[in-house]
């Protein structure tokens, strides 16, 4: 089928904003009090309405944590989940151990115990359905998933607990290419940390069950690149070396391209969608990051655009924790695809100051990494040394 909307510039907005951010409150259901650290939890099932799907209203679910006892309005955080997954609990409540109003969604019109909700929206049943263009436009899954999360955020900006000047978006793999457009378009967010998942995606609404130019319209119509110029707040990308989802070329544009501070972090693993690491608290950078933003506590170290010098790569910092350890992370492969790529690693210098580390000598795409006294890293702007 053709694009109807051939004509619309590709930043202007498919979702209907002003609808989505003036929907009703939601339904708090069933709660019970659960114990995190040294917290007392209300954990709640939460269902909220979202834009029609198929011409019928739907609603969505997810579980709600927030501190039992909270004595003042609460940061609430909206916590995406990726492809396949749904509305994590344990996600919701490890947020909410830290004096955070948390809600993880599902995406994928789904109720507890992934019980499929009579009105609610679509999945990836029969053969990507979702991801075709029979229906239109407003009814495929990225859509239709993008504006379940903007209304999950008007939902949490109804409760009373709720600072609504103080809301973040998080989400991995599917739903960090999610969190990457919902922080650009929605202005009632403060800050973005995509995990796993970022704009410039060549790979979206690809299958054997999804038309090719059903699929095309879908990436140009809903890559979040498209909205980046909107995105004037903090953004952590997170991601590793060799994740499939977010190849590096891929996260590097992303990241130069929002006019916000953006910060790095990029591990030396395979890893994708660690989600374990980041429900236990074992992955800290996300909650420093937002922490420092809303409650000025001490933020991850900032690093400065990278500088060759004499073969040395140099990297200007600064942290309010002192480093611990500092890494020159490299690879000389310059044909594989990214998440392919042979990664190598030595120890690096610093300075009070500065970061700084002799270049191998051959052609190599090169980054220094920064470990600070709490283990939170820091990665700087990628090199690409090309021969001489």
């Amino acid at each position: 089928m053709s694009d109807s909307s051939d004509s619309i510039s590709r930043d202007t907005c498919p979702w209907p904003m002003d609808v989505l951010q003036s929907l009703p409150p939601p339904q708090i259901g069933s709660t019970v009090q659960v114990r995190q650290g040294d917290r007392t939890l209300a954990l709640s099932e939460i269902y909220f309405p979202c834009v029609h799907y198929l011409g019928r209203p739907t609603r969505a679910f997810g579980y709600y944590a927030r501190p039992a006892q909270a004595s003042a309005p609460l940061p609430a955080i909206l916590l995406i989940h990726g492809g396949g997954g749904t509305a994590d609990p344990y996600w919701a409540r490890h947020w909410a151990g830290r004096g955070y109003a948390a809600l993880a969604l599902d995406l994928y019109g789904q109720g507890p115990n992934q019980t499929k909700l009579s009105d609610g929206g679509p999945d990836w049943s029969n053969d990507f359905a979702s991801f075709r263009l029979t229906s239109g436009l407003e009814n495929t899954w990225i859509f239709q998933a993008i504006a379940s999360c903007i209304a999950a955020i008007t939902a949490l900006a109804h409760l009373p607990e709720v600072d609504r000047d103080r809301i973040a978006v998080s989400g991995i793999s599917w739903g960090g290419y999610f969190c990457s457009t919902v922080m650009s378009i929605d202005d009632r967010v403060r800050l973005g940390i995509p995990m796993y998942g970022c704009g410039y995606n060549k790979r979206t609404a690809t299958g054997s069950g999804i038309p090719p130019e059903d699929g095309r319209i879908q990436r140009e119509r809903f890559d979040p690149a498209n909205f980046f110029a909107r995105c004037n707040k903090p953004v952590l990308w997170i991601s590793a070396v060799n994740d499939r989802a977010t190849p590096l070329d891929e996260i590097e544009r992303s990241y130069r391209a929002i006019p916000g501070p953006s910060t790095l972090c990029i591990a030396l693993t395979s890893g994708h969608s660690d989600l374990a690491a980041v429900t236990s608290g074992t992955r800290l950078e996300p909650e420093i990051f937002a922490d420092s933003i809303f409650r000025d506590t001490d933020p991850l170290a900032k690093l400065g655009p990278p500088i060759i010098t004499d073969r040395e790569l140099q990297v200007p910092y600064s942290s309010p924790v002192p480093p611990s350890v500092a890494l020159l992370i490299w690879t000389t492969d310059r044909q594989s695809d990214w998440p392919g790529r042979h990664w190598q690693t030595t120890r690096a210098n610093f300075t009070p100051t500065l970061l700084h580390a002799p270049l191998p000598a051959d052609p190599c795409t090169a980054y220094l990494a920064l470990l600070d006294a709490r283990g939170a890293l820091v990665t700087s702007e990628f090199v690409h040394i090309a021969p001489e």
